[in-house]
């Protein structure tokens, strides 16, 4: 048998609560575990208030910046890709079938999953002094002094539009 004095085991708490640092030396007995109820907060509760603040933070966040106001932006993203893809088109097929197979091209609304843009091309012979002036006949700009057509695609969508603009030569 042991005596009461080995039954017992000091131990030393250390707590920090609003109301400063305290320490004080609580005993127990040996092999039963008591709970200390104090004041104050635990480790995992504390971790979880931090977490939840931050989830909270982060919606009054995007709430302020306009991330979840809708969809300009992918809107917007979307149809430059389709603008660049159609540019890039237009300047393989002046390399693949030559000048003369670029030309105009009517407003038309694009397939699925893209059916809620319409995408037009419009092409014109410019002077070597004047990119923005029409000069010289269509297709061939043979009247222009440096055969050189000006290529505008622009693609649309209900509330908005996009253009890209190129000049493509005859060299």
């Amino acid at each position: 048998m042991y005596s009461k004095a080995q039954h017992r085991k000091a131990v030393k708490i250390i707590r920090v609560t609003s109301k400063g640092v305290s320490a004080s030396i609580l005993t127990r007995r040996a092999g039963h575990r008591e709970r200390f109820c104090e004041g104050g907060f635990t480790l995992i509760e504390t971790i979880m208030i931090i977490v939840l603040l931050g989830i909270l933070a982060s919606g009054i966040l995007m709430y302020f910046t306009g991330i979840g106001r809708g969809s300009e932006g992918f809107l917007l993203s979307q149809a430059a890709f389709l603008a660049q893809e159609k540019m890039e088109e237009i300047i393989a097929l002046n390399k693949a079938d030559g000048f003369d197979s670029i030309t105009s091209q009517a407003p038309a609304t694009l397939p699925s999953p893209f059916d809620n843009f319409t995408r037009e091309v419009e092409v014109f012979c410019v002077d070597e002094s004047d990119l923005n002036t029409s000069s010289g006949t269509m297709p061939e700009c043979s009247d222009s002094d440096i055969k050189a057509k000006r290529v505008r695609v622009t693609v649309s969508w209900q509330g908005g539009s996009i253009d890209l603009v190129t000049v493509v030569s005859d060299h």
